[in-house]
């Protein structure tokens, strides 16, 4: 969980690769969440060029708790 101001609590992912040089924040689409496949695919390509990245859930998503 990530402590943002004036929203609150949000969900988040970190993946950091031991030779980590960068560091790539994205959030998930309406259509799908952070724990998506696509968005894990995403994470674990990053690693394997040794960026990491942090996924977080939109409090969007998160209040709304299904697709628009």
């Amino acid at each position: 969980m990530i402590k943002v101001e004036k929203i609150g609590r949000v969900s988040a992912l970190l993946n950091v690769p031991s030779d980590a040089s960068a560091c790539y924040v994205f959030a998930h689409g309406a259509g799908a969440g952070m724990t998506h496949r696509f968005m894990e695919a995403a994470a674990v390509g990053l690693a394997d060029r040794g960026v990491a990245s942090l996924r977080y859930s939109s409090p969007t998503w998160r209040r709304a708790g299904k697709r628009p």
